[in-house]
């Protein structure tokens, strides 16, 4: 969607889709690409049983894709659990990641260290729909403004993956990047919801702390999902980040 240099989007989850960013992303096609795709295992991609390849996969599904669409340096945009994809990817192919947009970020060089256990936002093993009845029941402490009505309009689109879902989190208890740390050289904006009870700013701030030159911007009045929450705020921080060199 879109003209300009390439932005991926990655979704979170695991085993949610790309639909969730959408209409809240898309004023960024006026000045970008927008390249949005539904992970392996998810939404309306393929669901090969069983899953193999681990977040680090996922990474390389990410370069495939790249690849085929004849991409050089590409900008990504990760949310939430597609945070520790796009680490995994700006640490094994630096040279193809111009800059990363993290928001719902988790401190990904804090791995393992059973983040999501402790804060009781990992699903059990769960079919597609045991996985959607989860999903809606914490979306309240997602949001620092519930609204119902809008979490609606994203149930209506989203489709869920248990199988994912039961991949990803049995990934989460061996993921570690602390060795190949020093290969992140992209430039990176972290942008965090103030009242993100999922991944707080605390964890956003370390995260910063550990990637050379990373900014941390906060929108006070966002919780889980800054995009949808604060979308105006939002895209002014994406564009202004992205933006030429001439142009910032």
């Amino acid at each position: 969607m879109g003209r300009g240099a390439p932005l991926y989007f990655l979704h979170g989850g695991p085993g949610l889709d790309h639909s969730y960013f959408r209409p809240f992303v898309e004023p960024l096609a006026d000045g970008l690409e927008l390249v949005f795709y539904d992970q392996l295992g998810c939404g309306r991609s393929a669901r090969p049983d069983p899953l193999l390849g681990g977040i680090e996969g996922w990474a390389e599904e990410l370069e495939a894709l790249r690849r085929e669409l004849g991409h050089g340096r590409i900008s990504l945009l990760a949310h939430s659990f597609g945070v520790l994809i796009a680490a995994t990817y700006a640490l094994t192919y630096p040279e193809h990641l111009e800059a990363a947009v993290l928001t719902g970020a988790p401190s990904v060089f804090d791995f393992p260290g059973g983040f999501a256990q402790r804060r009781g936002i990992v699903a059990p093993a769960l079919d597609d729909e045991g996985l959607r009845a989860f999903v809606r029941s914490k979306l309240p402490s997602f949001f620092h403004r519930y609204d119902p009505a809008v979490v609606e309009r994203l149930d209506a689109r989203l489709r869920y993956s248990g199988r994912a879902n039961a991949y990803g989190t049995a990934c989460l208890p061996t993921f570690n990047l602390r060795a190949r740390r020093d290969r992140w050289v992209a430039r990176t904006l972290i942008i965090a919801g103030g009242r993100d009870a999922i991944t707080p700013t605390a964890g956003a701030q370390r995260l910063a702390r550990s990637i050379d030159g990373a900014r941390v911007a906060t929108l006070d009045q966002s919780g889980h999902f800054p995009f949808i929450e604060e979308p105006e705020a939002f895209l002014e921080l994406v564009r202004a980040y992205l933006a030429p060199p001439h142009d910032r």
